[in-house]
């Protein structure tokens, strides 16, 4: 948006002149460099389309659509599909696009709305954009089917406390410890088994979305079909030897569910990857460490100036698309030279788009308070800043007492010298569970005295109990609870309570 004025006097979908047609079909865009795109033609903006010449016989087809992709930080390569030739733009900060949108004023509508949540989650235009592909979309991407695959994700990981063998016992007391509970042949593999159907409906839906081509480059869903190949031979496996196998290959493979569906652990990965080289030189056990180290670092900040710049232009073209999508409407166009789009359309996207009410609030009331006669493309991304600011909480009130004593208790132990004090009797309790434990380490289970143990834990728990009714009196239960620190430490009082009870 930067390259100049021209994304607001050239439109990106131009109405096609005579002999013309503007080429539609997938929308792609991302950063990570993977294999060429096309196109040949740059416009003012984020986005612009391609057309070609239709000859007279109306029985030949058009030529196909022209895709663009980042190859590298401020670099875009275009292929161009009629001559066969790749050509490298250097710094450059646009981004070219093709957006079908031949269909009428729902479509536009429904295209505005997708590129917006993909602006929002950060996600990569790379699928269809016609109608029934939106839909099925915006369907996998809803909270009943993610909330469906985490549970599937979840559970299959969850296996491994209960399949054979298992050390899961109620209480880790060797004194007590029962033996482990072996599940009959069958019962895990079915949960498996619908598992893994949940997981082919998954890779099915992506690969459709974003169409053949494109799933060539992604080696992502390559590995995920591959997986479950591999864990569905081993799991017939284990069925026609009536799981009395000694190897079972699908169980290491069970991580991979999680890495696939996490971008997180993806980019993670992928640090850790470029770290590796730097530090095989160095010795086996000093390489672990380094490993491990970098590993954490990594979690910790993930997000460098690479991985923020691709993030941020993926919301960036997400809004710019939705713009050119709502400048096609009809009832939009106030000037043919002059991009707009009208806040009443822009209005009926919002109520349609899955976002946070804070945030739809806050661009909602922005919105309000524009100028009439349209909106411009700065205009337009501006509004979508709120989306970078940060949401302030606002917590309940504290009491507001009329006696004077419970003003004094209120004002100290509100005071946060007295969660100071809470987190030295913690290491006090911590350092006599240590002591209680090395003095008895020597000694047989059945000649060790819990007594002591029994009485300082009785203490402890006696001052959690108290410090969590003070800290009620003194903040409330609403802004007690508003405190996740607070929420941890009252289920773990009470824990420890029903534990002494029993």
């Amino acid at each position: 948006m930067e390259e100049g004025a021209g994304a607001e006097t050239e439109p990106l979908l131009p109405p096609a002149p005579a002999g013309r047609v503007r080429a539609s079909g997938l929308l792609y865009s991302g950063g990570d460099g993977s294999g060429p795109r096309d196109d040949d033609v740059f416009c003012g903006g984020f986005a612009a389309s391609l057309s070609c010449p239709i000859p007279d016989d109306p029985n030949l087809s058009i030529c196909p659509p022209a895709v663009l992709d980042v190859v590298a930080e401020n670099q875009f390569a275009w292929f161009h599909p009629t001559t066969s030739s790749f050509v490298v733009y250097p710094e450059l900060t646009v981004i070219s696009l093709n957006v079908a949108v031949t269909a009428g004023n729902d479509l536009y509508f429904t295209q505005a709305v997708i590129f917006i949540e993909d602006a929002i989650q950060y996600r990569s235009i790379n699928h269809r954009v016609d109608s029934n592909s939106l839909w099925l979309y915006r369907w996998y991407y809803s909270d009943v089917c993610q909330r469906i695959l985490i549970a599937a994700i979840t559970l299959i990981l969850a296996l491994a406390f209960i399949e054979i063998p298992s050390s899961l016992t109620i209480t880790s007391d060797v004194r007590y410890r029962a033996k482990a509970w072996e599940p009959p042949c069958g019962l895990t593999e079915s949960i498996e088994l619908l598992c893994f159907l949940i997981f082919i409906a998954d890779v099915s839906i992506k690969s459709y979305l974003i169409g053949w081509e494109e799933f060539q480059k992604t080696k992502w869903l390559m590995a995920y079909i591959l997986v479950l190949i591999v864990s569905l031979i081993d799991w017939t496996v284990s069925l026609s030897l009536s799981c009395n196998e000694t190897l079972r290959i699908r169980r290491i493979l069970r991580p991979f569910f999680l890495l696939q569906n996490s971008s997180m652990m993806k980019k993670t990965l992928k640090c850790i990857n470029r770290t590796l080289p730097e530090i095989a030189s160095v010795m086996l056990l000093l390489a672990l460490h380094l490993f491990l180290f970098t590993m954490f670092g990594m979690l910790l900040f993930a997000r460098t100036k690479k991985s923020l710049q691709s993030s941020l232009l993926r919301r960036r073209l997400g809004i710019r698309a939705a713009f050119e999508v709502l400048c096609a409407l009809k009832e939009t166009s106030v000037n043919k030279n002059v991009l707009r789009v009208q806040p009443e359309a822009l209005l009926q996207v919002l109520k349609k788009v899955k976002l946070d009410s804070y945030f739809k609030e806050a661009i909602i009331g922005k919105l309000e308070s524009c100028p009439p006669g349209g909106l411009s493309v700065a205009q337009f991304q501006m509004l979508f800043d709120e989306l970078d600011k940060h949401r302030v909480k606002e917590r309940p009130p504290r009491p507001d007492y009329e006696s004077p004593f419970l003003r004094r208790v209120q004002f100290l132990f509100d005071h946060h010298y007295f969660g100071y004090i809470g987190n030295v009797i913690v290491l006090a309790n911590i350092c006599c569970v240590c002591v209680a434990l090395v003095t008895d380490a020597d000694k047989p289970p059945t000649m060790r005295d819990d007594y002591f143990l029994g009485v300082i834990n009785c203490f402890f728990i006696l001052y959690y109990l108290l410090e969590m009714l003070l800290k009620i009196l003194a903040l409330g239960l609403k802004r007690y609870l508003s405190y996740p620190s607070n929420i941890y430490d009252g289920l773990l009082t009470v824990v420890l309570m029903v534990s002494i009870v029993e």
